[in-house]
């Protein structure tokens, strides 16, 4: 018996306010396709022309997208295709696009709690964390 290892699907976070309430669940892809996807992207300017190199990048995101909760002007669910993609604002779609690229490429996410401000690590109150010296011969 062979293992299959399972497909991952990610809940995307994002760090505007903007965004608050949007919900959008990806899944990851292969390393190959991966690596097409940032070839694509490296070559992907947004004030380009080029509607084929926009079709596939956005296509290929697409494939990916499981759910998000995004409607149109009128309340109706826009579908998580190439042509669901093409009705939304490109700003919107590059800030969902990039939550997905940063979920699936492993790059973490920030540390929870904040600094202790400088204040002194129990190891050095206990004189653990002291640097020894070195004697003279």
């Amino acid at each position: 018996m062979g293992f299959k290892p399972p497909k991952k699907i990610y809940k995307l976070q994002f760090e505007t306010e903007e965004l608050d309430g949007l919900e959008v669940r990806a899944r990851s892809m292969s390393i190959g396709q991966y690596g097409k996807l940032l070839k694509l992207f490296i070559t992907f300017d947004s004030d380009s022309t080029d509607g084929a190199v926009v079709d596939k990048l956005f296509g290929e995101f697409s494939k990916c997208l499981v759910s998000w909760n995004v409607e149109d002007e009128d309340g109706s669910p826009v579908p998580t295709t190439l042509e669901g993609l093409k009705t939304q604002d490109m700003n919107f779609i590059m800030q969902i696009f990039m939550a997905w690229m940063k979920a699936i490429s492993g790059v973490p996410a920030p540390l929870l709690g904040g600094s202790k401000n400088g204040a002194t690590s129990q190891e050095q109150s206990l004189g653990l964390g002291a640097i020894s010296q070195s004697r003279r011969s």
